[in-house]
């Protein structure tokens, strides 16, 4: 429960000081009921000074647990991001990216179809390899939670002052309260609890920071009746957060 709530705090953007304020809170409010009870009914009952001595040690141990998690986290998502970052800035073409990327899928992913659709000028001030890191994690999302045998459609339209990346997949549809936090790692962690490969749902979650470490954004869109569409915008020229990592 402790690193649970360690996640979910992290995840809201809470600091460190305000989670472990919410533990002073509750240790507050609980006494303050305790002994508002024990003066009513003045019972003089040892038992109580046990119990009340337990609940002062549980909730030392909740915190410990608690900030722990909150300190690993940070640390993992901040190891994960550093690592993830270059600095080897060129104005690739992100349609020949995506087409040389759909190349080496195809060739080892037989059982679907890929199809590209490319318009406009796809050409951008970008981190090439971190681009094509994008676009690789969104293509294989899609093949390993689209439908089998299914067609993927990657798409890169080319505007005055940003490119549109899309990768479209057929299958069952994201559930909508999944869709909100289906790029945030603290979530993930919660839905992939207790499965043995850690780096399940990281590939979402580095799509979203290298996106916004570009200043761009990214959404998902998932019905029944569409299927699956993630949406990249990267602006064509402006990375000045990139530059500053």
């Amino acid at each position: 429960a402790a690193e649970v709530h360690a996640d979910e705090r992290l995840g809201a953007g809470f600091s460190i000081s305000l989670l472990v304020a919410e533990y002073r809170a509750l240790r507050a409010s609980v006494l303050r009921l305790w002994f508002k009870g024990e003066a009513a009914h003045r019972q003089e009952d040892a038992n109580e000074l046990e119990d009340l001595i337990r609940f002062n040690e549980a909730i030392d141990q909740a915190l410990a647990e608690s900030v722990a998690r909150y300190s690993e986290a940070v640390i993992e998502n901040s190891d994960i991001f550093v690592g993830m970052l270059g600095h080897d800035l060129r104005s690739p073409d992100l349609a020949e990216i995506a087409r040389q990327l759909i190349d080496e899928f195809r060739s080892s992913h037989h059982d679907h179809s890929f199809r590209q659709l490319d318009t406009g000028n796809c050409v951008g001030n970008w981190d090439a390899s971190r681009v094509g890191q994008i676009c690789q994690n969104l293509i294989s999302n899609a093949l390993q939670h689209g439908a089998p045998e299914g067609e993927i459609v990657v798409s890169c339209e080319g505007l005055d002052d940003k490119v549109i990346l899309t990768v479209k997949s057929e299958g069952d549809p994201i559930p909508e309260s999944r869709q909100q936090n289906i790029f945030e790692l603290s979530k993930r962690k919660h839905l992939e609890k207790g499965n043995p490969n850690k780096n399940l749902g990281l590939g979402l979650y580095i799509v979203k920071d290298l996106v916004m470490a570009h200043n761009g954004s990214v959404h998902v869109e998932s019905t029944q009746s569409a299927g699956t569409t993630f949406t990249v915008v990267l602006p064509k020229a402006n990375v000045a957060s990139l530059e500053e990592q």
